[in-house]
């Protein structure tokens, strides 16, 4: 059964105008989001001066939100970040280390779409509630505690990660990634790396959004994409076409079921 947690002290007639219905309680896990957005003049809140400001008043109502179901930040295990604009990242990632610092970091991928009012960031989440257990998800290329997220995580017999061909240190794009299709295949070699460590394959993947910088590229994206997943099952994906990291052209973000737990709860 579903449970649905309101932001404390909210307008629930302000919140039903927009149908803004606040989190979501399935099972171990807490479906979420939050922005700087005033809802009765639905413009950015004054607090919200610099990046890092709007990061900590979107997360603040988001705590306030999961202290309800007895939980913290520490609880969260994904965040999608959605910036309005490209210029706004570097800001975003030093702010959101700062906040999840010292860890357990969540797995948090960051991409530009267009956001209501004059909002620079808005966030979703999924957190595990307690005593739901989760474990970082970081295979050895991957140093979470210096990029200050992690690749992936697992909560509630699921695994969520993402990847891209890149040199993290650097922001640069491997240089065996020449091509669009070596890039994806990249990619899908990281994620299928990080799978691993929670025991899962990418036969295991249910769920794929697919991010590009170019529209030129999809075709290309595509072919490379099903041939690595041939014969199936091929889980169901979306492919945008978006602003990335560093020189990143393909960024994968994944969810997968860990067997185990799927054939418990089978």
């Amino acid at each position: 059964m579903t449970a649905f947690l309101t932001y404390p002290g909210s307008d629930p007639e302000l919140r039903r105008k927009f149908g803004l219905g606040g989190a979501a309680v399935i099972g171990d896990l807490v479906f979420l989001g939050g922005m700087a957005l005033d809802l009765t003049t639905l413009t950015r809140q004054p607090e919200a001066v610099t990046i890092a400001d709007e990061l900590r008043i979107c997360l603040a109502g988001i705590l306030k939100t999961l202290e309800q179901a007895n939980g913290t930040l520490a609880d969260i295990v994904k965040v999608n970040c959605y910036l309005s604009d490209d210029r706004y990242r570097a800001e975003f990632r030093e702010a959101f280390k700062e906040v999840f610092a010292p860890g357990p970091y969540p797995k948090c991928l960051t991409i530009v779409a267009g956001l209501a009012g004059d909002c620079r960031v808005e966030i979703e989440v999924v957190a595990v509630k307690p005593p739901g257990g989760r474990a970082a998800v970081n295979p050895g290329f991957f140093d979470s505690d210096r990029l200050g997220r992690s690749m992936g995580v697992t909560a509630g017999g699921l695994v969520f990660a993402e990847a891209a061909a890149l040199d993290w240190a650097t922001g640069d794009r491997l240089p065996e990634a020449t091509t669009l299709a070596e890039e994806t295949g990249i990619c899908l070699d990281r994620l299928s790396a990080a799978l691993a460590e929670a025991g899962c394959t990418l036969a295991d993947l249910v769920k794929l959004n697919c991010y590009l910088v170019s529209d030129n590229d999809r075709a290309e994206f595509w072919t490379a994409l099903n041939e690595r997943l041939a014969p199936g099952p091929y889980p169901p994906r979306i492919t945008q076409v978006t602003c990335l990291d560093g020189a990143a052209r393909v960024v994968v973000d994944a969810v997968a079921a860990i067997p185990e737990a799927r054939n418990t709860s089978a």
